[in-house]
């Protein structure tokens, strides 16, 4: 049961393991809210509720980075493993990967930076807009430079005001096709389209 959940855990902070941030700690979390309506706005949205999320991350704010993470991964989780999904015990393993990651980068001294890239993709279905957006992390210690990309995947239902985040990995397919179409699955997962 205990690989469950850490199967589970991995899957829901898969951002956080290979994400951590530099930025600054601030003592009060508020989501980032604004009403969009054109694309230099939705893409700014996107940006600032990621940057957020990565925020709730690094402060190890649990509860803030579940509300960033896409629905459909508890929906997958839960079918994968009924009897076994229990959100609070999740939320518990969340908090506890995220101080071993924040004690590891303290006592190893190692400092970090996370660059936001490029949107390498834009997807449109129905009500749903969908990004992919690059991230990319470099990692010091002393002489050694570690960077390291991943395509993180943004997806909204209203038009640019709130989204939802998940990490592209071998499991993104199967988790978005709970809701889109195999071929809009396919569109979405294609790489580096402009």
């Amino acid at each position: 049961m205990r690989t469950i959940y850490l199967s589970c855990s991995f899957l829901l902070i898969i951002l956080s393991t290979d994400i951590s941030s530099s930025f600054a700690h601030s003592s009060s979390y508020r989501p980032i809210k604004s009403f969009v309506f054109d694309k230099d706005k939705i893409e700014k949205n996107l940006r600032l509720q990621l940057n957020e999320y990565l925020l709730a991350i690094n402060q190890g704010d649990a509860d803030a980075a579940l509300k960033y993470i896409y629905p459909d991964v508890f929906v997958y989780v839960k079918r994968q493993y009924p009897e076994d999904y229990d959100l609070e015990r999740i939320k518990g393993q969340m908090r506890e990967s995220m101080s071993k990651m924040k004690a590891t980068v303290r006592a190893q001294k190692l400092t970090y930076v996370i660059h936001m890239g490029e949107i390498t993709n834009r997807v449109t279905t129905g009500k749903y807009t969908i990004y992919t957006i690059v991230v990319r992390i470099t990692s010091k210690k002393g002489l050694d430079v570690i960077s390291f990309g991943e395509e993180v995947i943004a997806i909204t239902e209203d038009n640019g005001i709130d989204w939802r985040f998940i990490s592209s990995s071998d499991i993104t397919g199967p988790i978005l096709r709970l809701k889109f179409s195999k071929e809009t699955v396919s569109r979405i997962l294609i790489k580096n389209q402009h």
